[in-house]
């Protein structure tokens, strides 16, 4: 734990040094929180993937056989198959995503901190100062549940 404090310390130091590293580090955030946002999809894209099958290949059977017992069987085995697969799929994919999150949280919490003191080290002017209020902006206390 001192060790990661270490790090994120030694971070915000270099970031809180000079506008250009700052800027790169707001990059990688900005970079960081679309990254989430593939995440998000892909994570909707598997939900929707393996729940297909579950519902169709009853509706196949059904229509093939005729025998809604047959179709009844194939359904429960179908959402079970799927059940098993999303899960497994979805924690991998919920890890990263959690992972991510953590590190676009301490980022943008660390650029926050650091913004003024930069902004007035450097004497941006207030364009400068405005757009990048403006980026900060994008990664509101409101979004944070979606970028879960």
């Amino acid at each position: 734990m001192q060790e990661h404090q270490g790090e994120y310390e030694g971070e915000r130091e270099a970031v809180a040094r000079d506008g250009s590293t700052f800027e790169q580090a707001l990059r990688g955030a900005e970079e960081l929180l679309r990254s989430t946002g593939r995440l998000r999809l892909r994570l909707h894209g598997v939900r929707l993937a393996l729940s297909a099958p579950a519902v169709l290949a009853p509706l196949v059977v059904l229509v093939v056989t005729g025998e809604g017992g047959w179709a009844l069987a194939v359904m429960v085995a179908a959402l079970a198959a799927a059940a098993a697969a999303r899960t497994r799929v979805e924690r991998a994919t919920r890890r990263e995503l959690d992972d991510s999150v953590a590190q676009l949280e301490q980022t943008v919490g660390m650029l926050r901190e650091v913004f003024v003191h930069v902004s007035r080290q450097e004497r941006w002017e207030q364009s400068r100062v405005r757009t990048t209020r403006e980026r900060l902006a994008r990664f509101s206390i409101e979004q944070r549940g979606g970028w879960r």
